[in-house]
């Protein structure tokens, strides 16, 4: 597969989801391929999903270039559970979730809806932001049942990222388990690299 992810993302969520036509939440999207951790899901592998991003012109890109569905909403608000039970079947395969300092207020209003995931990536951006988002982050998806198999993933030098399973997952994403590696040496220690 041609990763188009920032740090990985593609390639984890695919090693571990090797099907086609899989599910996605992409919240964050921004640009609908450059650093997308969903394009080449959706590309190679026919996965659709829903695109949300609070920037009108990064939406307009996805929906010129894109298969999967664009909202532009602020996800911190937006109404999951109409759309979920409209547009995706339970459990949903992946969640990229990156909204910078809203990605708790988006994650916990996300969780309202109750849906399932087999994978999600979580920005935290502690190089930046500190233990701030991170910390609850972790609380809250523990409480909600996933397992963090990739804590702390760098990418540059920078802690930005971690990465979980559904409890299902756990033992074939093993192989993943790390804290504090850079993204390409989780990728190289789970034989995907």
């Amino acid at each position: 597969m041609k990763s188009h992810s920032q740090a990985g993302q593609d390639r984890f969520v695919h090693a571990l989801l090797p099907h086609r036509d899989g599910t996605f939440i992409d919240i964050g999207c921004s640009h609908p391929v450059e650093l997308s951790n969903t394009y080449a899901l959706e590309t190679e592998f026919d996965w659709r999903g829903i695109l949300m991003d609070s920037c009108r012109n990064s939406i307009e890109l996805c929906l010129a270039q894109r298969k999967s569905i664009p909202v532009c909403d602020d996800a911190t608000k937006f109404d999951w559970t109409s759309t979920i039970r409209k547009y995706g079947k339970e459990p949903i395969d992946y969640l990229s979730l990156d909204v910078d300092e809203w990605t708790h207020e988006a994650l916990l209003n996300l969780l309202k809806a109750r849906p399932r995931f087999k994978v999600i990536t979580i920005e935290h951006d502690q190089y930046s932001r500190g233990d701030r988002l991170r910390s609850k982050n972790r609380a809250t998806l523990a409480t909600a049942g996933y397992d963090l198999i990739a804590a702390d993933v760098h990418s540059n030098g920078c802690c930005f990222e971690d990465w979980y399973t559904s409890r299902e997952l756990s033992q074939a994403a093993n192989k993943f388990r790390s804290v504090g590696l850079d993204w390409a040496a989780v990728l190289k220690q789970g034989g995907v690299l």
